[in-house]
């Protein structure tokens, strides 16, 4: 998330504080939930869905 703020903070330099927040955690929030976290939890699915020990 930091990369997406370097890139867009000079893009966004002259924007009013509220609008460039607005616009960075719509995006980030956007691409956590779409795009990052789909690909990242089959690849730790067994540290989030640990296997039951009485099973």
């Amino acid at each position: 998330m930091l990369v997406l703020n370097l890139v867009l903070g000079p893009l966004m330099a002259g924007w009013p504080l509220p609008l460039r927040l607005f616009v960075t955690v719509v995006l980030q929030v956007g691409l956590m939930t779409f795009v990052i976290m789909p690909r990242l939890t089959p690849r730790i699915a067994r540290f989030i869905y640990p296997r039951s020990s009485t099973r």
